[in-house]
């Protein structure tokens, strides 16, 4: 598709991939996405394509220089979409510089869902990742709902690694993990910005079971201007962070500045479990 995309790529407005259904990436398969050296061009989610973009099902895929676009201006509000990237069953994701996702709608993970089973690793390395114009729409009444940028689950182990990136002007939240999995989530140096939700936990939202062998690390980084807009404790709940779990959670220097709730509930709020 590229080299038909730049045998016919204009010097003027936009070229574009649209992708019909998701993309199935099986154990063997390595697939490696780059629109480099084509002017003005898009991988973008077709309208009637309310599925994942790519799922990475055992195999891997690595991006860069590369703009991936869910298309959401251009269809209903009500109409949300899975993540762009779903990768299970031992799978891996890598993003390298020049990779750009952008408009997606979800009402839970919008950019990258990680999986897991017991017994199997699942891994996603993100590097100079930009994420903008992302979108919620859910009518969920519970704390932790709402779209998140980079979402773990799973009773196995899902390994996380976010160096640098920019995430600005969302309506989502960068991280939720939930499950009693063994995960290990390091999120370096990034910057994390001017994002808003109707839910709890503006930067990130952790749920797990009281034993949650999980580990969430943020190092670094800028973390400004986010907000919660729920009007009441439980959906608004936490600027920062919001975290009923057992998982250990560690903030390990970085700036945070400007971040709220519009509840007025605490920037970082923990129920239950100690962190």
């Amino acid at each position: 598709a590229k080299e038909i995309l730049a045998a016919n790529a204009k010097a003027e407005g936009e070229n574009i991939i649209y992708v019909m259904n998701a993309i199935p990436v099986e154990e063997g398969e390595t697939v490696t996405l780059s629109l480099e050296g084509i002017p003005n061009a898009f991988l973008m989610r077709y309208e009637s394509n309310s599925s994942y973009f790519f799922n990475i099902a055992g195999g891997t895929v690595v991006t860069e220089n590369i703009v991936l676009d869910g298309n959401s201006p251009y269809v209903p509000r009500t109409k949300t979409s899975g993540a762009m990237f779903y990768v299970s069953k031992g799978g891996s994701l890598t993003t390298k510089a020049g990779t750009v996702v952008q408009h997606v709608r979800s009402s839970t993970h919008s950019v990258i869902y990680l999986a897991s089973t017991a017994g199997v690793t699942t891994t996603a390395t993100i590097e100079d990742l930009t994420v903008t114009g992302l979108d919620t729409y859910s009518i969920s009444s519970t704390a932790y709902s709402g779209a998140s940028i980079f979402y773990v689950t799973g009773a196995g182990q899902c390994i996380l690694t976010v160096s640098g990136g920019t995430f600005t002007d969302n309506e989502a939240r960068l991280l939720y993990v939930i499950g009693a999995g063994a995960h290990q989530v390091n999120i370096n140096s990034c910057t994390f910005s001017n994002n808003h939700l109707g839910y709890s936990g503006a930067v990130f939202a952790v749920y797990n079971s009281a034993d949650s062998a999980a580990e969430i690390q943020f190092n670094g980084g800028t973390f400004a201007n986010n907000r919660t807009t729920g009007s009441n404790a439980t959906l608004g709940g936490g600027g920062i962070g919001y975290v009923q779990s057992g998982a250990t959670v560690r903030l390990n220097g970085g700036s945070f500045t400007g971040n709220s709730s519009a509840a007025g509930a605490p920037s970082l709020r923990h129920i239950s479990e100690p962190t």
